[in-house]
């Protein structure tokens, strides 16, 4: 015990020290953890009662919180902790259905061969037949081997009792006997074999076609799982779902064996052990409009509906289905062409993506570059406000040869004012010793904005500190959270 304690010791020195050879330095004066400022746009008081809190964490051992609000001014409140476990990851039941688009790109060394199994594994034996070494290339009619599209499901802490996949290396399991999707005419596989007694590679996929498909899963607060999918040909029509069960592509209950939890909203943490999914039982709960050509879901707070994102004739559509009935208890249009022209944001008839960020008192969902602010109206929600995110202004810090991502953006609401706080990063267009211009990866920005319930800004800032200053933050990882008070 004294021998652990003195190692965790000498890991908070270095923590405080210097991390990963040198790269990072880390300053433990005031000073350097502070969390300045630049005002962009607005007043700052526009800003008052919101609290930027942000989470460092060094060698996986060191943790440093830092807040900083506007009723402070300039002053920041920092505190830092030490802990033996590094931080725990947390893995949920989930439960993936899709099409087996027969991409098998693999290769193998040892006396065992490939290890295939299913029709991959029937074509292996077709060509290497009577051989024990050889080369194949060509074309292979996938209906003489099957008359449907292989369906199966990747299980993540589910126990599934099916037949494997197409591979003894991949946790997939075959359910083609409950979700039939026949094929659509003839279908080839393009195939690249060469093997020999202890060695080889297995290349093969679908031959001029491709088949896009959409795949979200949940667990709910029933103690079951939830699954969705939606397939089309790429550049076609959607895949024939009339053999599937319930009649057409959808979301299916998927029954547990039910497990041990603890109290509180039990089924967002990790179980205490792995429910056993029966999908004999499945059950059909929710069909996709027919002009529906993409989807999403996730659960509620209290995770009794399912919210289920769908674009439909070009608009951006949010369904709330009680799981235990599959009643849709509401509908909502959240965004179309004409209200994204309004933001100058894009249309979603173009390219549609659901972010959704998940509260007890509201939800945001981020549909490319709009965030749509909802919160709960009886059954269902309210549609508060929606924002363009890149429709703010810019710091001069950044010039024409800087390239500015913001990809992750935390949200607050007190009933009067929408916070947003993005999280990005930046880099330069460089020349290098030889004259060619590269980009490189220069650091770290926050940049937090507060709305009115109208949508129109009234703060944008700013937020800095130490952690962005650096090229490369070895060992660091920083994290972030927004609250907001009472205006």
């Amino acid at each position: 015990m004294k021998k652990q304690a003195a190692a965790f010791l000498l890991i908070a020195i270095l923590a405080l020290g210097s991390l990963t050879g040198g790269t990072v330095y880390f300053r433990v004066n005031r000073g350097d953890l502070a969390i300045e400022t630049e005002t962009l746009y607005g007043d700052l008081r526009s800003a008052e009662g919101v609290t930027v809190t942000q989470h460092a964490v060094l060698a996986s051992h060191l943790f440093w919180d830092t807040s900083w609000t506007p009723d402070a001014g300039s002053e920041t409140v920092s505190g830092w902790r030490l802990k033996k476990e590094t931080s725990d990851y947390k893995f949920l039941p989930d439960l993936l259905l899709y099409l087996e688009n027969y991409s098998v790109n693999m290769s193998w060394s040892g006396s065992y061969g490939p290890g295939l199994v299913g029709i991959p594994g029937e074509i292996f034996d077709d060509v290497s037949q009577g051989r024990s070494e050889g080369r194949y290339t060509g074309l292979v009619r996938l209906n003489d081997y099957t008359d449907r599209w292989p369906v199966y499901v990747s299980p993540t802490n589910v126990t599934v009792d099916r037949e494997p996949g197409a591979t003894e290396f991949y946790f997939t399991y075959d359910v083609s006997d409950i979700f039939n999707i026949p094929l659509d005419g003839d279908v080839w596989i393009t195939l690249e074999c060469e093997w020999s007694e202890y060695s080889g590679e297995f290349n093969m996929d679908v031959h001029d076609m491709n088949v896009n498909q959409f795949n979200s899963s949940v667990y709910a607060a029933d103690g079951n799982l939830y699954t969705a999918t939606l397939a089309f040909e790429e550049g076609g029509g959607r895949l024939d779902g009339s053999s599937l069960p319930g009649g057409d592509w959808g979301i299916w209950r998927i029954p547990c064996s039910q497990v041990e939890h603890g109290d509180g909203r039990w089924w967002t943490e990790a179980v205490n052990a792995e429910p056993e999914a029966d999908i004999e039982g499945l059950q059909p709960v929710y069909a996709f409009d027919e002009d529906a050509d993409w989807m999403h879901m996730e659960l509620s707070w209290d995770g009794e509906k399912l919210l289920v994102f769908t674009r439909a004739g070009g608009a951006f559509h949010m369904d709330v289905v009680d799981i235990r009935t599959g009643e849709t208890l509401q509908r909502l249009e959240l965004l179309n062409d004409e209200t994204a022209a309004a933001l100058g944001a894009g249309p979603p008839s173009e390219y549609v993506s659901a972010d959704v960020s998940l509260y007890e008192d509201f939800l945001v969902v981020r549909c490319v570059d709009t965030a749509i602010l909802l919160e709960p109206e009886g059954e269902g929600y309210r549609l508060v406000t929606a924002v363009n995110l890149d429709a703010v202004p810019r710091s001069e810090r950044w010039t024409e040869d800087d390239w500015l991502s913001m990809s992750e953006f935390r949200y607050a609401y007190d009933g009067e004012r929408m916070c947003v706080l993005g999280i990005g990063s930046y880099a330069s267009h460089e020349d290098d010793y030889g004259g060619e211009p590269y980009w490189k990866a220069c650091g770290g920005f926050q940049q937090l904005s507060v709305y009115d319930t109208g949508g129109e800004l009234l703060y944008s800032g700013m937020v800095d500190s130490q952690f962005n200053r650096y090229d490369y933050l070895d060992g660091v990882s920083v994290n972030f959270d927004l609250r907001a008070g009472s205006a």
